[in-house]
């Protein structure tokens, strides 16, 4: 009776970033390599939208041989890289994939939105309660509009195919809104507002 539960927060330095309208055309992903994230489901992916370039951070290519993977040609292992490049490829990043099996709680799924990357993230653990604190308190055409550019769907590769090929072709006109949005989730996840 002494605890209470907190959400995660989101460090300032993306909470303070500028939110990029011009994203560019590379897909982006960072967990670390071991078989819960998923990252079996993220090449498979890579494959399918083998025109689109994915850069994944968060360990070593040996690592990945480790779990007995290839890493497909379009797919460009950055390592293990600090918090400012991670929210630089957040930022500019054309979509965040995230294909996580398990996942306690999922900060780097807030961390993409605080970002203003459109997202396409597996549903499991505590990612459903990410995007329900992310949703609270805003609009129906809000929630449509962030439903537009944020898919939650379960971790296999047609539900993830299906998200992509709809943000890919979504009609960008929207994302200006969507941005607003954000502006308005991003306070939500400082660690002032989660620490009340």
């Amino acid at each position: 009776e002494k605890f209470i539960p907190v959400y995660n927060g989101v460090d300032n330095y993306i909470l303070n970033q500028p939110l990029s309208i011009n994203k560019e055309s590379y897909f982006f992903s960072a967990a670390r390599f071991i078989p819960k994230k998923g990252i079996d489901l993220l090449f498979e992916l890579s494959s399918l939208f083998n025109h689109k370039k994915v850069f994944l951070a968060g360990g070593k290519e040996k690592n990945i041989l480790k779990l007995n993977l290839t890493a497909p040609k379009n797919v460009e292992i950055l390592g293990i890289i600090d918090y400012k490049s991670i929210s630089n490829y957040l930022s500019n990043s054309y979509l965040t994939l995230i294909t996580s099996k398990l996942e306690p709680y999922g900060i780097f799924v807030a961390e993409a939105i605080c970002s203003g990357s459109p997202l396409v993230s597996s549903n499991v653990g505590g990612i459903p309660e990410i995007i329900s604190l992310a949703k609270k308190k805003l609009t129906i055409n809000e929630k449509e509009i962030f439903n537009e550019w944020i898919k939650i769907v379960p971790p296999d590769i047609k539900s993830f195919q299906s998200a992509i090929k709809l943000i890919i072709n979504n009609n960008r006109s929207s994302f200006n809104e969507f941005l607003l949005i954000i502006k308005k989730i991003r306070m939500k996840f400082s660690w002032n507002n989660r620490l009340k």
